[in-house]
């Protein structure tokens, strides 16, 4: 991965993100491998797929997730 100072930098890059919080907001996790997890959307029922990796911002690690892919 590049390395991004912001996660508007790495929205610019690889679209919309979430973070664990609002990734559980919006989803239901049903399965993780890796950099990746299987979900399903809490308001449509949609299944889809994300990519998540760790960013640092000002020192502070980050896990996002991204590359939101439906079935």
């Amino acid at each position: 991965m590049e390395d991004y100072k912001t996660r508007g930098e790495v929205e610019a890059k690889l679209g919309k993100t979430w973070n664990t919080m609002e990734l559980q907001e919006s989803f239901e996790v049903l399965g993780f491998l890796f950099s990746y997890c299987v979900v399903k959307c809490k308001t449509t029922g949609k299944k889809g797929s994300l990519d998540f990796s760790r960013f640092v911002f000002d020192g502070s690690p980050v896990r996002l997730y991204f590359g939101l892919s439906w079935e």
